[in-house]
């Protein structure tokens, strides 16, 4: 006789909620590690014709599950809990995505409570489909104060289809007061992957905060803190609703698109930018690069000339651009001669979501 454990009569019955009841609902088997759909019962879902779908043994949430390829469906994920103090599976979050198999296919919840974890985190390329849950940027908090080179950061983010909630990542390297150190690259955070999600999380430090590097990104509600080039990289992001602050006068980004056909580019839309000093909107770290703000709030800490050459003696390439902001800091009548004034169209092209969701990926995501 056939022994069923809780567990799994759990997961049947969440499903059988969340599928209807009709007979050609999938069912699950398994042997004992993992759960499996097949045949039609993973067509049922969506997935191509003879499929198979798995997800592991011990998943226990409900949320969207794709596969590589592209499918999606209402399945159970995994949850993992890490909590300093022993009252989860993990102590830190390293080891919470060390235990997520490399080339996973389905979504893996780690929620992350309340504390200070003093660790340097990877997510690396091999395993995709993490979502990171904190309890708020100010209660849960990674940080570090590793300062050797921009290759050494608090949290790195290799892996495409990240999503990240509720989490602030610190570089405490020269951050939270006055330090006689000498100024050096110290990067709170790396994003390198593509399809990865920020929502209400912080990036602290001073120079090179946020090393935005490579891939389709979207921060919504976020804050983000340093002095120099603290907003960095080639990826191709939008900033929605974020908190720019500035600790110290000095450059807000420096966007690092190559060629005149990236794709790449920052874009600010209804932002605040506010803080202490005198600071440039950026500075271009490669001869293309491409940052635009639009409708947000310009307190005094912006310098009235917007932005700053850097290196480059021919900015004809780079396109800096303003729309819409307004505060103390908006005013463009002594802004730099070679900042770009572009058309209707393309300003509704780079603040429309399909700037960097044209394929659709973030509604895919499971918010």
């Amino acid at each position: 006789m056939v022994r069923y454990s809780a567990p799994l009569l759990l997961s049947c019955l969440c499903l059988s909620l969340l599928l209807g009841s009709s007979e050609s609902q999938p069912r699950w088997y398994s042997n004992h590690k993992h759960y499996y759909y097949r045949g039609s019962r993973a067509t049922h879902l969506g997935f191509p014709r003879g499929s198979q779908v798995r997800r592991s043994y011990w998943q226990n949430d409900v949320g969207l599950i794709m596969t590589a390829s592209g499918a999606a469906a209402t399945l159970p994920y995994r949850t993992a809990v890490v909590d300093q103090s022993g009252h989860g599976d993990f102590k830190t979050v390293q080891s919470a995505i060390d235990s997520v198999p490399s080339n996973n296919t389905n979504w893996v919840s780690i929620q992350i409570n309340a504390g200070t974890y003093r660790e340097k985190v990877v997510i690396p390329k091999e395993k995709p489909f993490i979502i990171l849950k904190g309890r708020g940027r100010r209660r849960t908090k990674i940080v570090w104060d590793d300062h050797t080179s921009i290759e050494c950061p608090t949290f790195m983010s290799l892996a495409d289809n990240i999503i990240v909630k509720g989490l602030g990542f610190v570089n405490s390297y020269n951050y939270g007061g006055s330090s006689d150190n000498e100024l050096l690259p110290a990067v709170a955070a790396e994003v390198s992957g593509d399809k990865t999600s920020f929502y209400g999380c912080g990036f602290s430090g001073v120079q090179d905060t946020l090393w935005d590097n490579a891939g389709r990104h979207y921060f919504k509600r976020c804050t983000i803190e340093g002095a120099v080039d603290f907003i960095f990289g080639n990826a191709q992001s939008i900033y929605e609703e974020c908190a720019i602050r500035v600790v110290k006068g000095g450059f807000i980004t420096a966007q690092a698109r190559e060629t005149a056909d990236s794709p790449s580019g920052f874009v600010f839309k209804g932002c605040t930018v506010s803080g202490v000093g005198l600071s440039y909107l950026g500075r271009p770290w490669r001869p293309y690069a491409r940052v635009l703000f639009f409708k947000s709030n310009f307190s005094q800490v912006v310098d009235p000339r917007g932005w700053d050459p850097w290196n480059l003696s021919d900015q004809n390439g780079v396109i800096y651009a303003e729309y819409g902001n307004f505060g103390p800091g908006a005013d463009t009548s002594n802004r730099v001669s070679w900042e770009k004034k572009l058309s209707v169209d393309v300003w509704e092209k780079m603040t429309s979501m399909s700037f960097i969701n044209e394929d659709g990926w973030l509604e895919r995501q499971p918010y």
